[in-house]
């Protein structure tokens, strides 16, 4: 349904079509038709690679490497948080 619409939209010489590119160019990616119909269509999700490196725009299935590489790298080291149950539990001990 999306993909109709889009080629409608990019068939007629209009509006629409200037700020689908746009939006594409703005977030680093070539405005062709493919790259354009791809983030039309959502294809083209946010990913953040850091807190100083902001967002990165990746394709769903040809950037897969890349995604993986990201989400696996959020989880290379644990936080340091304690267990609050046993804490709830040493506390309940000691107030009997």
């Amino acid at each position: 349904m999306k993909e109709q619409q889009f080629k409608n939209m990019w068939e007629k010489n209009n509006k629409m079509k200037c700020k689908i590119m746009s939006w594409v160019t703005v977030r680093n990616i070539n405005p062709t038709m493919e790259n354009c119909r791809d983030y039309w269509c959502g294809m083209y999700k946010p990913y953040t690679r850091n807190k100083w490196a902001g967002m990165e725009y990746l394709h769903a299935t040809k950037d897969k490497k890349q995604i993986g590489r990201l989400n696996n790298a959020r989880h290379t080291h644990s936080v340091g948080r304690q267990n609050k149950k046993s804490k709830r539990s040493t506390y309940e001990r000691r107030r009997r």
